[in-house]
């Protein structure tokens, strides 16, 4: 089966190289998909470490290497894991999430998961860069809700899913692999980051930098982990 991207790519990597131009590797990929991305940044001369759930993309990913150069195979590693549990003991400048990574979760105790992954492999200092797919306005709003509920940590009535373009798996119950795409609100990722100590320190419309404004089908955003742990 051919496997598709997420989101369209078009000035992704150049965003995501300036980022890490500008505030510094080793740089860590969290869904790091075919690569593309990684590869480009350690042409670049960054060391980098992408991860990705899912085999089949791994494998794509990993079989670029016969035509790198091998100073730039070099650089560059792969690893088959969950996003939401992993913990390696190494630090990062920048952590990345592209292509919509956030679209590998279903529940906002996943996103807050995810985060926490970006928070522990980040060096003090260090930025987290992503982009993320954003829903479109509902044809009619629900009812509104009681003024003593929580917002936005609790989860949505019922979430919002598109059909994701990546191939099927067979897995263990609970694993993460990719066949669905669940659209967050800002406001959640915003909630997730601020509740880990993130700083947002950019936030755009799009990959070359636009404004940010509501009718934005996509956000590209940057935070910065504060400079103490804990």
């Amino acid at each position: 089966m051919v496997a598709l991207a997420l989101v369209p790519k078009d000035g992704a990597v150049s965003f995501y190289a300036d980022v890490v131009a500008r505030l510094g590797g080793p740089t860590l990929i969290l869904g790091s998909a075919k690569g593309g991305l990684a590869w480009e940044l350690g042409a670049r001369g960054t060391q980098v470490v992408g991860v990705e759930p899912s085999a089949r993309m791994l494998e794509i990913a990993s079989a670029r290497a016969a035509g790198e150069p091998q100073e730039v195979v070099s650089r560059v590693r792969f690893l088959e894991a969950d996003v939401r549990a992993l913990r390696l003991p190494d630090r990062f400048q920048t952590v990345l999430a592209p292509n919509n990574a956030f679209g590998l979760l279903s529940s906002f105790k996943e996103l807050e998961a995810f985060v926490a992954t970006a928070l522990h492999h980040l060096a003090p200092g260090g930025a987290f860069a992503f982009d993320l797919a954003l829903p479109g306005t509902p044809p009619l709003a629900p009812p509104p809700e009681p003024a003593s509920r929580p917002t936005p940590w609790l989860e949505p009535p019922r979430p919002v899913f598109v059909p994701h373009l990546r191939e099927r798996s067979a897995s263990r119950q609970g694993a993460l692999h990719r066949l669905r795409l669940r659209q967050f609100a800002l406001a959640e990722i915003d909630a997730a980051l601020l509740a880990s100590g993130f700083s947002i320190s950019e936030r755009y419309g799009g990959f070359a930098k636009e404004p940010y404004g509501a009718g934005r089908a996509l956000a590209a955003v940057v935070a910065i982990r504060p400079e103490r742990r804990g």
